[in-house]
């Protein structure tokens, strides 16, 4: 594979992962589909540059961020579930609980939505230097920012990771490390 494939899988996979959401029924599947191929634009790159690194920091940014989406929707089912399956210790003084409980859940969250970024700015970082494209460099740092204010800037990281995957080709620069 080239660095040309890896320009459109990575293209293809940004605008899904956009679009999916705003897909009725199917747009998981979708997102799923997009996400795929980021990832295999990334292994390619990763392949291509030769460097294990960008890969194994890409993965370890999924599974940070849905390691902690898992935790926090078990945090909160066990906690809700538990409220709703015992009504008699659903009390005034007991909601306080519940909701320090979905708390402490939102907070493993954020923090491993923060640890994820991270690895993804520098799996990003790694993939600038190798290709040359500085937008990489900052689609990687929005990313970092956003997770770091708990925000959604999902269309800011779309534009990036669109014009980064639009930037890269075969005859693009391969740059030492």
């Amino acid at each position: 594979m080239s660095m040309s494939n890896a320009r459109m899988y990575g293209g293809i996979g940004a605008i899904l992962g956009l679009v999916g959401p705003l897909i009725p029924r199917i747009g998981f599947a979708v997102e799923i589909a997009g996400l795929v191929l980021v990832f295999l634009a990334v292994k390619i790159i990763s392949d291509e540059t030769e460097d294990g690194r960008i890969f194994s920091d890409f993965l370890k940014a999924f599974i940070a961020t849905v390691g902690g989406m898992i935790v926090f929707v078990a945090i909160v089912l066990v906690t809700v579930g538990t409220a709703f399956l015992n009504p008699k210790e659903f009390m005034p003084q007991n909601l306080m609980a519940v909701i320090g409980s979905i708390i402490v859940g939102f907070i493993i969250l954020w923090v491993t939505l923060i640890i994820g970024s991270y690895f993804r700015k520098k799996s990003y970082e790694l993939i600038a230097q190798y290709t040359g494209v500085d937008m990489f460099k900052t689609s990687g740092l929005l990313y970092f920012i956003g997770a770091i204010l708990i925000s959604d800037n999902s269309i800011w990281n779309w534009c990036f990771n669109n014009a980064c995957c639009r930037n890269i080709g075969d005859s693009c620069l391969l740059l030492p490390s």
